[in-house]
């Protein structure tokens, strides 16, 4: 009797064995499968629609998944692959970054893939005006500009350099749209012939970036360079700098005198008279008021080509006049 109940149970462990190996195998058959995604291309461009080739396949064979769900939530794009396992979205993406492609399919595991959506902004930055003419001590405005910034301006920076240090220095850089919280910076070296300059977090929608002042020291010529510029849209991408632009200022020795208080006259329009007589920055009837009462001094006679609103060679009550109709038309 004992040799047959032990019979009995090692016949029941082979059978309970074989009961726990077939639902091994049937858990294994109704496991899901591996599947993969793959994308053609993986890379586009922002705000230009490309198609884009989503395939999924069996990770273990290689072969194409049919009638498997692929999405792109993030642009709301949506599509269901074919006999060979691929499907086509149009994408055409408005910022740059990252998106998730995923896959779903019966009998398979979730998968996906990342498409990289890269901003290309191209610009170009110059100096504006390209060239200047002061006398010693007068002060001449640049403006750093950017001549396309559609994606907008959030950080920028630049070196500008005076290459003839004897003839002027850079005493002034005034950097636009820099933000309150002092993200900005401006250092001079050698002596002030050349700056670097920058800001993060900047907010303006012109393309002027920076206004540098340059001082006329002596007579001659020195060209104002442009060199690692850097300007970059509010989502971090940087724009492809297309060309760089730069200046040139000359100074001369006819030098102005003040002729009302301690400013000397101005040359705002840039045009090679100096309608700002009394140089507070602006041009009014003031002004031609102070050229009347002061019209025989040596301050406006030794420079009758500053004063010669009129054209005739001489300064007289006709420029006056001229200044006066300039003001008023």
């Amino acid at each position: 009797m004992l040799g047959t109940e032990r019979s009995r149970d090692r016949l029941s462990h082979v059978v309970d064995l074989h009961r726990i190996r077939d639902d091994v195998d049937v858990a294994a058959e109704d496991a899901p499968d591996q599947a993969s995604v793959s994308l053609s291309p993986r890379d586009v461009t922002v705000g230009t629609e490309t198609d884009v080739t989503v395939s999924v396949t069996d990770e273990q064979s290689g072969a194409g998944v049919a009638n498997a769900s692929v999405e792109l939530p993030a642009l709301g794009l949506s599509g269901t692959t074919d006999g060979s396992g691929t499907a086509r979205l149009s994408v055409n993406a408005t910022t740059g970054g990252d998106y998730a492609v995923s896959a779903t399919a019966p009998g398979y595991h979730d998968a996906s893939a990342t498409l990289t959506a890269q901003s290309v902004n191209t610009t170009s930055v110059a100096v504006e005006p390209v060239t200047r003419t002061i006398g010693v001590g007068e002060t001449a405005e640049y403006r750093v500009a950017a001549s396309e910034y559609g994606a907008g301006i959030a950080a920028y920076e630049f070196e500008a350099s005076l290459d003839n240090a004897t003839t002027a220095t850079i005493t002034d850089v005034q950097l636009e749209g820099a933000s309150a919280d002092g993200l900005g910076f401006v250092d001079y070296v050698n002596d002030s012939s050349s700056v670097s300059a920058g800001a993060a977090l900047a907010d303006h929608d012109e393309g002027v970036i920076a206004t540098i002042t340059v001082t006329g020291d002596e007579p001659g010529t020195s060209a104002l360079s442009l060199a690692s510029v850097a300007v970059s849209d509010p989502v971090g991408d940087e724009y492809t700098i297309d060309s760089v632009t730069g200046g040139t200022v000359t100074v001369g020795g006819d030098t102005l005198s003040a002729i009302v208080g301690d400013s000397t006259p101005r040359n705002p329009d840039d045009d090679g008279t100096y309608e700002d007589i009394n140089g507070d920055g602006r041009v009014d009837v003031v002004d031609v008021n102070a050229l009347y009462e002061n019209l025989d001094t040596s301050a406006v006679q030794d420079h009758t080509s500053k004063f010669d609103f009129d054209d005739d060679g001489a300064v007289t009550i006709e420029d006056v006049n001229s200044l006066f109709a300039d003001i008023t038309s």
